[in-house]
């Protein structure tokens, strides 16, 4: 059971790298709770499973004061050397807490008993390429002997921060478990709340006056599938919350988040006359609220830089807008502020939202649990502008949905791990939960065109010119931006590879790459020996170039258990001719192929005159997942896309 932290704006994750403390431990008793675990009866196995839990207790008990102090034991028999990754126990806490207690001991599979000494745990910051500073903490237990048959169980104690009043819980993950227990005493006149996701809800258990446990079964293992949306996503989970004397930060419904986020962000979205300034020489010119829209978020995305400061509340309190502003730096949720605050000056009305990169912000538990922060922008009625596509309707309003942290995506896009899922309009006691929008394939486009000469010994040789729109150049824009030309040159040569066994690539320029509203465009040389086939006199030749999609999850034989997530809506076109060397006459086109499925579509045409071969097509993805239901049709679809890719043309010598 996984419990959540605090921090909006983990744009990618973090890997913690801590070393392994050496084993200076000492033989001890191991206390019973363990052993009695130990003797738990294994629930049912797969073949793949490196170890299974066998107790996952969480006790939270609340005082007279509201501060919480959260007792987990945690006990995991390790089945294979995979499941070592499991013999280590990261304890998350704030500064503003206090860690009173945490114990790792082993029972080997030689029966040997081990403790981990204090000595021999490791603290770090829970966030160390993330924030310049942050009160996030982790400690580290490494529990010793953790081999094959060994029993490994972590034992600690947390005083939270006076801030912190929920807790949610994954409770799946890549190993098994006998099920999960929390259990939550609350003072007189207090009460809680409790919210599931992605599994029926289960009642508490009244165990003692104001004190209840939630008790969940057995939990199978999550399966990993190429292509699936990330397992956080697909994890069920809970959460549970307490209120009362004057704490009601998450109260089991959304107008209760947003009251708690605007007491704390009270005041903090104020302009001052810097701020009404620079509003005034950004707008200057610029009728319109598009215009005006585009100016401010271009200021916000090119002069403030990312820093992140986060000390205790910090990790959800935004910095006030005129500290933001006159310090040109702060995170997510400073941005948003400042953002707002320079809308309001410019007579537009801005929400700051809150979403979630992984997915795991549910319609069915309010919560203020997220990672990211980003900024909901009202359309004046009777708007429709074709450049704004990232507009969702809320509460009878149009919202224009904008992330002032990304760096490459204008007013109108939206980064594409975004789309289509939910995120929280905070505003006050109207707060409610919106699905963000998708942007669509037409505005999602990559043209690419090539002209190409084919040698009499083979060897092709040519210019592909890119025009990227939209999402489909964010990936080389970031790219660029960081000034990697090395890395620039592998992603290209990356979506190289599946269409030649040999090539090089060379020449290659990107332009527009710090202009977001101008398409990129991507110009590169390439040569491929050996390009032809020879059958006798024939020559095969492939017209299309290079494969216009990679498709995830192809190469499942299996039932599918998850949906393939596709990342966004897009619309691919290629456009190639090859110079063929002498005369040549075809012996066998290939005839135009067309695909549909509610899903995509797809369509080619090949043509000969004149001594040169002509391969287009169109290639449409209109969803973002595909249900696992539609998986055969799936692979069926993209299968017949690649054999139509690959079908060569027959050709022969003029006699």
């Amino acid at each position: 059971m996984l419990r959540a932290g605090k921090h909006f704006c983990l744009l990618a994750g973090f890997a913690l790298s801590l070393t392994a403390p050496a084993h200076a431990a000492k033989t001890v008793h191991v206390p019973d709770w363990v052993r009695e675990a130990a003797r738990t009866p294994l629930p049912t196995l797969r073949q793949h499973d490196a170890a299974v839990v066998l107790l996952d207790q969480s006790d939270i008990t609340v005082d007279a004061h509201g501060r919480a102090t959260v007792h987990e034991r945690k006990v995991i028999k390790l089945l294979t050397a995979a499941g070592s990754e499991w013999a280590t126990y990261p304890l998350y806490y704030d500064a503003a807490g206090k860690v009173r207690a945490l114990h790792s001991w082993t029972i080997g599979a030689d029966d040997h008993e081990y403790q981990l000494d204090d000595k021999n745990m490791t603290d770090a910051s829970a966030v160390p390429n993330f924030a310049v500073f942050d009160s996030s903490r982790v400690r580290l237990a490494q529990a010793i002997d953790a081999e094959p048959g060994a029993i490994v169980a972590f034992e600690s104690e947390l005083e939270e921060p006076p801030y912190i009043t929920a807790w949610r819980y994954t409770l799946d993950a890549s190993i098994p478990s006998v099920g999960h227990s929390v259990t939550l005493a609350l003072p007189a006149g207090y009460h809680y709340s409790d919210g599931w996701a992605h599994m029926a809800a289960v009642q508490p258990e009244q165990v003692a006056p104001s004190t209840w446990r939630w008790q969940t079964g057995p939990r199978a293992s999550l399966d990993e599938e190429p292509g699936a949306p990330q397992m956080g996503e697909l994890s069920a989970r809970m959460m549970v919350a307490f209120a009362g004397g004057g704490i009601a930060p998450s109260d089991g419904s959304w107008d209760a988040v947003g009251t708690w986020y605007a007491a704390l962000a009270a005041g903090r979205d104020g302009s001052s006359p810097a701020i009404a300034a620079k509003v005034a020489e950004l707008t200057a010119g610029k009728p319109g609220f598009a215009n005006k829209v585009l100016a401010l978020t271009g200021f916000m995305q090119d002069e403030i830089r990312y820093v992140a400061v986060e000390m205790g509340i910090g990790g959800w309190q935004p910095h006030p807008a005129v500290d933001v502003f006159r310090n040109r730096f702060g995170d997510c949720k400073d941005k948003a502020t400042l953002l707002t605050a320079m809308l309001a000056d410019a007579g537009i009305r801005a929400y700051p939202v809150l979403v979630d990169f992984d997915h795991r912000l549910d319609l069915a538990m309010p919560s203020h649990y997220a990672n990211h922060m980003i900024v909901a922008i009202e359309v004046p009625d009777g708007l429709h502008d074709p450049a704004l596509q990232t507009v969702a309707e809320w509460a009878g309003k149009r919202l224009l949905i904008f992330d002032p942290t990304n760096p490459v995506a204008p007013a109108g896009s939206l980064e594409p791990e975004l789309q289509g899922t939910y995120g929280l309009v905070l505003a006050g006691k109207a707060t409610a939960p919106l699905q963000l929008p998708t942007v669509p394939p037409e505005d999602n486009t990559l043209l690419r065109t090539g002209t190409f000469v084919l040698a009499p010994d083979g060897t092709l040789s040519g210019d592909i010119h890119e025009v990227r729109r939209g999402n489909t150049g964010d990936i080389l824009r970031h790219l660029s931006l960081e000034g990697d030309a090395r890395k620039l040159q592998q992603r290209a040569e990356q979506g190289l590879r599946e269409s030649f066994s040999h090539f090089t690539l060379a020449d290659f320029t990107i332009e527009h790459a710090r202009e977001r509203s101008t398409p990129l465009e991507v110009d590169f040389h390439v040569m491929a020996a050996s390009y032809v086939k020879h059958a006798g006199d024939l020559l095969l030749v492939r017209p299309a170039v290079t494969d216009s999609y990679a498709p995830p999850g192809m190469n499942e034989q299996k039932p599918r258990l998850y949906p393939v997530a596709l990342g966004k809506e897009e619309e691919v076109r290629e456009d190639y001719t090859i110079q063929l060397p002498g005369k040549l006459q075809p012996e066998d086109l290939p005839d135009p192929v067309h695909l549909a499925t509610d899903f995509a579509t797809f369509d080619n045409s090949m043509t000969l005159s004149d001594g040169v071969l002509r391969y287009r097509s169109t290639l449409r993805i209109r969803k973002l997942e595909i249900p696992a239901s539609d998986y055969a049709k799936y692979r069926d679809f993209f299968s017949r896309v690649t054999a139509a890719e690959r079908d060569e043309a027959l050709l022969k010598p003029v006699p």
